[in-house]
């Protein structure tokens, strides 16, 4: 697994520490930029089975753009800033397996990655 927040996120933290309930942390890549994050789906990994995007703000999802192909072609889980149409159209785009918002405590997330995992 690919799990990717800012490093000075204060979300980002909880994230992960909900997703290392259920996914062992020596199979999860933490990064801490875009481009680690997704360049590293590029070469071949076997942790490489699920991306964990978390998005803070909207130039942030909109440089995900850059990156779009990948993202598709991935099991992807992308987390937005919040509900509004505009992130949620813009997330669509990547065709992401779940979409959730940084409001809650990431339990929805961590049910999805036990869903995909257990298959």
């Amino acid at each position: 697994m690919i799990l990717y927040f800012k490093k000075n996120s204060k979300h980002g933290p909880k994230l992960q520490a909900t997703v290392a309930e259920v996914y062992a942390r020596e199979m999860t890549a933490t990064c801490h930029t875009l481009k680690d994050a997704l360049f590293s789906t590029a070469r071949p990994m076997s942790f490489c089975d699920i991306i964990v995007l978390l998005v803070e703000d909207q130039l942030e999802l909109a440089n995900l753009s850059e990156y779009g192909s990948q993202l598709i072609e991935n099991n992807l889980i992308l987390i937005l800033p919040n509900k509004e149409t505009d992130n949620l159209a813009a997330g669509c785009a990547y065709r992401p397996k779940y979409m959730a918002d940084m409001n809650g405590d990431f339990k929805d997330v961590q049910n999805v990655i036990k869903k995909m995992t257990d298959l």
